[in-house]
C-alpha cells in the first residue's frame, strides 16, 4: 500500500500559520532566506524546531513543505503555531499551469 501524497489544502487544515511579520511577504508566518527573516528561522529552529517549515524546490519541478529547518533547495520559509506531530511530515504544492 502506497502512502497518500498529501498537499498544502491538507497542511493548511492542520496547521496554522504563526503571527509572525515579515518584510518580504504579506502572509503572516512566511518568511524569507535572509535577513531579519532568517535570524527569526533561525530563532525558532533552536527554540521551536518543530514548529519550523521549509518549502523547497524539489526534483520533481514541483515545491514542497517539509518539516524542520533546510538549507539545501530552500525557497522560504514556514513557522506555524503547532508542532509537527510527526517525525518528517512532507506536503506536495500544487502548481498553477
Amino acid at each position: 500500500m502506497s502512502k497518500k501524497q498529501l498537499n498544502e489544502d491538507d497542511f493548511d487544515n492542520k496547521y496554522n500559520l504563526a503571527d509572525i511579520e515579515s518584510e518580504n511577504f504579506e502572509v503572516n508566518g512566511q518568511l524569507e532566506t535572509f535577513g531579519k527573516d532568517l535570524e527569526i528561522v533561525l530563532k525558532y529552529a533552536n527554540e521551536h524546531p518543530k514548529r519550523v517549515w521549509t518549502v523547497i524546490d524539489g526534483d520533481d519541478d514541483k515545491l514542497w513543505i517539509v518539516s524542520g529547518y533546510h538549507l539545501v533547495n530552500r525557497v522560504y520559509y514556514y513557522i506555524t503555531k503547532e508542532e509537527c506531530i510527526e517525525n518528517f511530515e512532507d506536503y506536495v504544492i500544487e502548481m498553477m499551469e
